[in-house]
């Protein structure tokens, strides 16, 4: 009981470091591929600086353009969100029992407390050594990620090394092409209702647009649930001009996203149900805030890579799924 207590004060005292560093690992992971595209060309520390560099670049630079941007759009939707749910309120008595205004004020001033002006400038001042603390570990896991996967590989029995090491892999292809295709999906997303409500002329148009696209990641509602701001502030305008388009292109992208993305992506990767990440990315949320829910996410999806590895590993112990090389789980 004691080395139990000692254990969870330990973790308690030490969450941030731990998270990141399962973060760093995640991106490492993420980023094996492109780096194994510039080993087969380069020497290996120039790859590794290279990979690291295109990273900064792109994803750095992307988010250091739309940081702004954020900020304003968050701005205005805590400025009008609470009284567009006043004005639905008025005239909706299922809206008053809901309580509706009351929980959009809610939920706009968590938002600002997680992504706006005040935010931003609260967290300014670690932010330097937070990115140069997980630059390191991110380099350290590209650089010596084999090498850790290979020591724990040796630490289990040889009878059973093959299994573990063929699971692996296979959960490890599993996971990386779920998860791309969701970033693929989420920035396709973003970006076509970033045109459309700018189009119509909702207020704060990007952040509307980047709550649809995260929750997108959701299977089967979650774009729906993530167009529930847009539709309020539709709904606020009383205008039909307003309301059927965003209405309709929910449909359309939820639709779609049912019946053609999710078919295809389950079929080729792991089934991922839609009540699992809500709740997970909801824990996330309240413990870590954005990061938590997405880091929480990425790592279920990788538990049930795992499981469904298992069980088709159980189910056909014959098979063998392709090995990159003498990667054994590819970093």
């Amino acid at each position: 009981m004691g080395a139990a207590v000692l254990v969870g004060n330990f973790v308690g005292a030490a969450s941030q470091p731990l998270g990141w560093a399962v973060a760093c690992a995640v991106v490492a992971a993420l980023l094996r591929p492109l780096l194994s595209f510039f080993d087969r060309h380069l020497p290996h520390l120039v790859a590794i600086i290279l990979t690291l560099l295109t990273v900064v670049l792109l994803l750095g630079g992307a988010w250091v353009g739309v940081l702004n941007t954020i900020a304003d759009n968050v701005t205005a939707v805590k400025r009008d969100a609470p009284a567009a749910a006043a004005d639905i309120e008025l005239d909706n008595e299922a809206a008053r029992d809901f309580k509706l205004e009351e929980r959009v004020t809610d939920f706009v001033e968590d938002l600002d407390e997680q992504a706006g002006t005040t935010a931003q400038l609260r967290q300014s001042t670690s932010t330097l050594s937070t990115y140069v603390v997980t630059g390191v570990l991110v380099l350290f896991f590209i650089g010596y990620g084999n090498r850790l996967v290979t020591g724990a590989l040796n630490q289990v029995d040889e009878d059973r090394r093959d299994q573990v090491q063929r699971i692996g892999a296979s959960a490890v292809k599993c996971w990386r092409g779920y998860i791309y295709v969701g970033l693929v999906q989420m920035f396709a997303i973003t970006m076509i209702f970033w045109a459309a409500l700018w189009a119509i002329d909702l207020p704060a148009p990007f952040v509307l647009a980047l709550t649809i696209g995260i929750l997108s990641l959701v299977p089967l509602i979650g774009i729906m649930v993530g167009g529930l701001p847009a539709l309020l502030f539709a709904m606020a305008t009383a205008e039909p001009a307003k309301i059927l388009p965003v209405l309709a292109l929910l449909l359309a992208a939820q639709a779609f996203e049912a019946f053609y993305v999710r078919r295809r992506v389950d079929a080729a990767t792991v089934h991922v149900g839609p009540a699992l990440p809500l709740i997970v990315a909801l824990i996330g949320w309240q413990l870590y805030g954005f990061g938590g829910a997405v880091y929480g996410v990425i790592l279920l999806v990788l538990v049930l890579a795992v499981t469904d590895a298992i069980r088709r590993d159980e189910d056909h112990p014959d098979f063998h799924p392709e090995r990159p090389g003498s990667e054994p789980l590819s970093g």
